[in-house]
């Protein structure tokens, strides 16, 4: 991912405490926090995402419907999706899919240089 300012990092994080490891996006885009899948769904349709970080906290049949979303919005190729686990949380579910090999997961207290590691493998 480029440092340009068209790049937009769609965030979907219902806990709005919760600011790693999305602290460290502001200098890779525009970064665009929401907190509900009807929010993001919104958002999809109007402005596609470069990249889009997903809490592990939401309800899996939501999930699967912004992925649907997410797909058709897709021009070339699937957009790279980071899902984040939060660890103050008691029950987090990550579904089964390869998305294209665009995918990962990560913690809430990955360290700064893992994630820009993970977001250039996805890329």
């Amino acid at each position: 991912m480029s440092s340009k300012q068209s790049d937009t990092i769609l965030i979907i994080e219902p806990n709005e405490l919760l600011e790693f490891p999305y602290i460290y996006l502001e200098q890779l885009g525009t970064v665009r926090r929401l907190s509900t899948i009807g929010e993001a769904l919104k958002e999809v349709v109007w402005n596609t995402p470069t990249m889009v970080f997903l809490s592990a906290s939401i309800e899996p049949k939501k999930v699967l419907v912004l992925l649907d979303t997410l797909k058709d919005a897709s021009h070339y190729s699937l957009i790279p999706l980071i899902i984040v686990v939060d660890l103050t949380k008691e029950i987090s579910s990550v579904l089964g899919t390869s998305w294209g090999g665009k995918i990962a997961v990560v913690d809430s207290h990955i360290p700064k240089k893992d994630l820009i590691a993970t977001i250039t493998r996805v890329v």
